[in-house]
């Protein structure tokens, strides 16, 4: 897949201007769109992609509620923008396979990783062979939480809330840092440094 020197070179130019729809996703996802605040029994807390697993996980299900959709409806207000950088990508991806004559997107993204189709299709069938499974789980998770239905605010919240998953930053880093104890002390203080 390994083209003459003078299409490598011409590929490796576009290769920058190529990656906008994902730098533009990025950018828009995480910089530009403001989520908005999201009252908590601790105060008002900013809503954001990276914080939104904290509210799901919260027990208070009308909070869950309240950040899952107001964080899609934000995402839902730039709906078109959003669709027109997924085609980009997609046609980058189509692009870049016809031109180094791989069979479809799919092979040529596979094909990085050494990852043959089969597997990728293996890893669906898989999937759609364990659904009754995963449907099981919802129906036990929705008795135990005492839910008429459960919702996708709901997936994530513990079943046990006594437990407590709030780690102080300091905590974290010492958790982390003897749980990689065995790398030794030349591992373990280049991560205690960073």
């Amino acid at each position: 897949h390994i083209l003459p020197v003078n299409e490598e070179h011409l590929l490796a130019l576009y290769e920058e201007s190529s990656n906008t729809a994902r730098n533009a996703f990025s950018l828009l996802m995480n910089a530009d769109i403001d989520y908005g605040i999201v009252d908590t029994a601790k105060g008002n807390k900013p809503l954001s992609g990276q914080n939104l697993s904290w509210f799901l996980i919260q027990p208070d299900r009308d909070l869950r509620r309240r950040a899952y959709n107001q964080y899609y409806e934000t995402i839902k207000n730039h709906e078109h923008t959003l669709a027109s950088l997924y085609a980009g990508s997609i046609q980058k991806d189509i692009y870049e396979a016809r031109v180094r004559h791989y069979p479809s997107a799919r092979a040529s993204v596979l094909f990085k990783d050494a990852i043959p189709e089969s597997v990728y299709d293996n890893v669906v069938k898989t999937v759609h062979e364990g659904l009754p499974l995963f449907h099981e789980l919802f129906k036990v998770k929705k008795n135990l939480l005492g839910f008429d239905a459960l919702r996708p605010y709901d997936l994530d919240v513990p079943l046990i809330q006594s437990v407590s998953t709030d780690f102080p930053y300091e905590k974290a880093v010492e958790t982390v840092i003897a749980a990689l104890e065995p790398f030794g002390s030349d591992y373990t203080g280049t991560l205690r440094q960073g």
